[in-house]
């Protein structure tokens, strides 16, 4: 009797056999259309059957990844959602992200600021894949909670603040970065690069910003034509008219996410193009999927981690490049060094060969 999509089918391992959720917890979800607003369908609720739509599957998940270290945002829970938003909601959204205490206000007092009907901000919430605000709201408290301010007023109390401790910490940090990117998914990432003509390099956060000039710095040392996204929507907007099936987008999603990257790698994608994800959270799924997700955890202290391991990455994904095909990248070097010196300049250091 029940119809299931081809999206609720992709579940069915666990939301039609008898299984508990991936947090442990047993749920049995009555015969109802999915509230998830992914247009799976429905899912079925046979006696003696476990049924789980997909949200709550990601929002288990999401949960468990918590128990195990793995801490999602709200942030990212933002940039993982391909939903449309009304302008109404866009409002409520910029009162939500606008940092100023706002998981502190109830759902009235933020549609208040926002200017729009208590409603448009549940149905906001709905949208994101929460039961209701109160649980999108208790994501922004974890997001904005004590604990936060309080590691960043100590600077590295977790894990002390001498240099000894510090750079353990990021000895640690590196020496298990191969551990969660295996060189095969780099080498991947890699080949896909080396199949473009044009690397469109992205990120929103302030912090992720010296990254993102770094990768473009990495592609251009390798001879492709580079695009730089500033986050404003005109600016994506008049950048992206070039983005073809020969072109790639790198993109940064450390921490926090920016609202514009799921869209941003929904039409990527869209157009032929390719994605290449540098993350910092093991785990998370984002949506809609990269084409290649490099993701592995910074240091161990929560309350300060440095950007040294997705540098590492940067600088991995380029020398894989590199060595796909040497004669060619090693030609666009020399060619570097000579204009370099052509125009006054002193050349790089030799790098690994």
């Amino acid at each position: 009797m029940t119809s299931l999509s081809s999206a609720s089918l992709r579940f069915e391992s666990w939301c039609v056999r008898e299984r508990e959720a991936p947090d442990g917890r047993l749920l049995r979800v009555n015969l109802q259309p999915c509230t998830c607003l992914q247009d799976c369908g429905r899912v079925s609720s046979r006696a003696g059957k476990l049924a789980l739509c997909c949200t709550e599957y990601q929002r288990c998940s999401s949960a468990a990844s918590t128990q195990r270290g793995v801490q999602v945002s709200f942030r990212s829970v933002i940039a993982s959602s391909t939903k449309q938003l009304s302008s109404s909601e866009r409002k409520v959204m910029a009162v939500l992200l606008s940092g100023d205490r706002v998981s502190e206000a109830p759902a009235a007092e933020v549609a208040q600021r926002a200017g729009t009907h208590e409603s448009t901000v549940v149905r906001l919430a709905q949208k994101l894949g929460y039961r209701g605000y109160p649980d999108l709201r208790a994501d922004l408290q974890r997001d904005e909670g004590p604990e936060r301010a309080d590691n960043e007023a100590h600077m590295r109390a977790d894990s002390g603040h001498d240099l000894f401790s510090f750079a353990s910490d990021e000895a640690a940090a590196l020496e298990r970065l191969a551990k969660y990117v295996p060189q095969e998914v780099m080498e991947a990432a890699a080949k896909t690069i080396d199949t473009s003509k044009t690397i469109y390099v992205f990120s929103d956060a302030d912090d992720e910003r010296p990254l993102r000039d770094l990768a473009a710095r990495r592609m251009r040392r390798l001879g492709f034509t580079v695009v730089t996204l500033e986050n404003s929507a005109k600016d994506l907007a008049e950048n992206m008219v070039g983005f073809d099936s020969d072109s790639t987008l790198i993109a940064y999603a450390l921490r926090e996410a920016s609202v514009r990257l799921a869209p941003l790698m929904a039409e990527c994608q869209r157009r032929g193009g390719r994605v290449v994800l540098i993350s910092d959270v093991p785990g998370f799924h984002f949506r809609p999927n990269p084409d290649h997700l490099l993701a592995a955890p910074r240091g161990d202290d929560s309350g300060y981690r440095t950007p040294l391991v997705p540098i590492a990455l940067t600088y991995s994904l380029q020398l894989a490049v590199f060595h796909l095909d040497r004669p060619r990248y090693g030609a666009v070097r020399s060619q570097i060094d000579d204009l370099t010196r052509h125009f006054g300049g002193v050349e790089e250091s030799p790098r690994r060969s």
